[in-house]
């Protein structure tokens, strides 16, 4: 449904060009130079022996390195970011794209976001901390890029968007498989080695907050109108 001033009304969103070129460029922006921060970041080289410097609830979760839940992440995160667009493309066709510029739109930001946290904290990965850990891995300056997780923030991001599509829509398994396959992406980044619980659960929380802003952003203002009928007029609301 087209809006005025070049807007289109999806749903409860109200979408324009001039708005969604200044998410993505603000978001590409802060990603370019998140990245950049990201590449100054100086590797262990050693492997860490200081875990008395590790806050008490993340002790428990220092892991070695494990290809398969890294692997298991990657998977994950990418059923989680596919999921809102498939079920709106074989639900409401005309959403698909919509879900797919929220997504992107999020992500943007929170890989910025990210990255300048990673840049600014440098905390040593959980896998860091194992005595037999590969030398490769010790000397990539992603050794020391623990907080946050992405993945994960990237991952509830997504969760949240597709909640908050399936409202009022007869779909309640879908945030349910949504949020399942951000929680399963969550446990398998401490698996792997690559964060502890506070990185993951920051991380969530920075994904849902990032969705939210954006769904707000986006929302129209409703209003009710007068509906004629065959008896005199209804009422319905309207975005």
């Amino acid at each position: 449904m087209m809006g005025g001033r070049g807007e289109v009304l999806a749903g409860p969103w109200r979408f324009s060009w001039g708005k969604e070129l200044a998410l993505m460029a603000g978001g590409g922006a802060m990603a370019a130079s998140g990245l950049h921060m990201r590449s100054l970041i100086d590797p262990v080289q050693r492997p860490a022996k200081d875990k008395g410097s590790i806050p008490f609830v993340d002790r428990t979760f220092v892991a070695s390195y494990d290809r398969a839940w890294d692997a298991a992440s990657d998977v994950s995160l990418a059923l989680a970011l596919v999921l809102p667009v498939s079920v709106a493309a074989a639900w409401e066709a005309g959403d698909a794209f919509h879900l797919l510029l929220l997504e992107a739109e999020s992500a943007a930001w929170i890989a910025g976001l990210a990255d300048w946290c990673k840049w600014a904290t440098r905390r040593v990965r959980p896998y860091a901390y194992d005595p037999n850990c590969p030398p490769d891995l010790l000397r990539d300056p992603d050794s020391r890029a623990s907080f946050f997780s992405e993945h994960v923030s990237q991952a509830f991001a997504a969760a949240e968007i597709l909640r908050k599509w399936s409202k009022g829509r007869q779909l309640q398994w879908a945030p349910v498989v949504g949020y399942s396959l951000a929680s399963v992406t969550l446990v398998a980044r401490i698996r792997a080695g690559s964060h502890f619980l506070t990185d993951t659960l920051v991380g969530a929380g920075v994904g849902v907050l990032t969705a939210k802003v954006m769904l707000r952003l986006h929302e129209a203002d409703e209003r009710i109108e007068p509906l004629p009928t065959a008896n005199g007029f209804s009422l319905q609301v309207a975005w």
